[in-house]
């Protein structure tokens, strides 16, 4: 019989694993205006998107929509009215829209009120932009990852904080722990602060009216979309300072809102930005270099902002293939059981 050597299953393994990797899924949400709320879960990796499922469970007037390391959903409840049942809070949901419970329960107090958004760094803590708080107006909440608030900045910085995004890539600025920027609505300008201070590092201001949903690239530039001119300014870090230019200009009227890349490596989306835009009811996707490619989704009830869920968090073998799942867990159990009937082999 002839021996293979165990790398050679290794690689044969490796391939499997890669090419059963479950996709990403973009979450949409719907503010619902007109129309019900709702979250949208679609395909992802093509040109357009399928919608695979939808819920409407604990939402009011949603906002904003961020995801945890663990790929857990944290929808950001606006709240039309005091008496509303979901009002003021942080909804949890699943990858699947599986309604978990709250982050921050509904009516808690003066823990948020008029929040708008929410982020999270890489080891889980969460940052929600908030009208005001217990500790000041408009204010920028950090959350540990039991949803215990630890820390509120940007009080004296920015007046109706409103998009959020976190970045890893701080070029040098503040500690190091990492930076938020911030749509700072009334100013208006991005506002960017430390993570661990809370201590502001930047503003960004050119070309901005009303400047609400932020992202930012796997390089660290921030991307802004305004709101009332229709378009999308990028910030790019050099020379110790960050550089505004043109992204993109939609058409008028289609008012962006919400923004998320695609960093899922291997998706055919990989890198593009997509936009909700809220008059026009789309999702839009632009390349890197900023050119429109078109609606991922449409007809859509008023979108505000998605966000991208990790691939590869569900792999599904394909019949008859051997798939390792990391040197851990199942993963380590199975590299053990083929190592020994190979050695049964040989000792045969």
């Amino acid at each position: 019989m002839t021996r293979r050597p165990l790398v050679t299953l290794l690689a044969l393994t490796a391939l499997f694993w890669g090419a059963t990797r479950s996709p990403a899924d973009l979450i949409v949400v719907e503010n619902g205006v007109p129309g019900p709320a709702a979250l949208d879960r679609f395909t992802s990796g093509g040109p357009t998107g399928a919608l695979i499922n939808s819920t409407s469970a604990n939402l009011d007037n949603p906002i904003g929509i961020g995801a945890n390391p663990a790929g857990n959903l944290f929808v950001v409840n606006n709240g039309a009215a005091p008496v509303s049942p979901f009002t003021n809070s942080v909804a949890t949901f699943s990858p699947t829209l599986a309604p978990l419970g709250f982050f921050v329960p509904p009516n808690a107090g003066t823990i948020l009120n008029a929040p708008n958004d929410i982020a999270f760094d890489t080891a889980g803590n969460a940052y929600v932009t908030t009208g005001s708080t217990a500790t000041g107006n408009n204010a920028v909440l950090k959350f540990n990852p039991a949803g215990t608030p630890t820390l509120a900045f940007g009080t004296a910085s920015t007046n109706t904080p409103y998009g959020i995004a976190f970045t890893s890539v701080t070029n040098g600025l503040g500690s190091g722990a990492g930076l938020v920027a911030v749509g700072d609505l009334v100013n208006p300008a991005v506002q960017v602060f430390d993570v661990s201070t809370g201590a502001k590092v930047a503003t960004l201001s050119l070309n901005l009216t009303q400047p609400l949903g932020v992202a930012i690239d796997a390089a660290g530039s921030i991307y802004v979309s305004d709101f009332q001119t229709s378009l999308i300014e990028k910030f790019t870090f050099s020379g110790g300072t960050y550089n505004g230019s043109l992204f993109a200009q939609l058409p008028s009227g289609r008012a962006p809102l919400g923004m998320a890349f695609d960093t899922n490596v291997g998706s055919a989306t990989f890198g593009q930005l997509f936009v909700a835009e809220t008059n026009a009811g789309v999702v839009e996707r632009f390349s890197a270099a900023g050119v429109d490619l078109g609606a991922f989704v449409s007809g859509l009830s008023s979108p505000t902002d998605l966000v991208f869920t990790p691939s590869g968090t569900a792999p599904v073998p394909e019949p008859g293939s051997v798939v390792m799942m990391g040197l851990g867990q199942v993963g380590l159990i199975g590299f053990l059981a083929v190592r020994r009937k190979l050695k049964a082999r040989r000792a045969a």
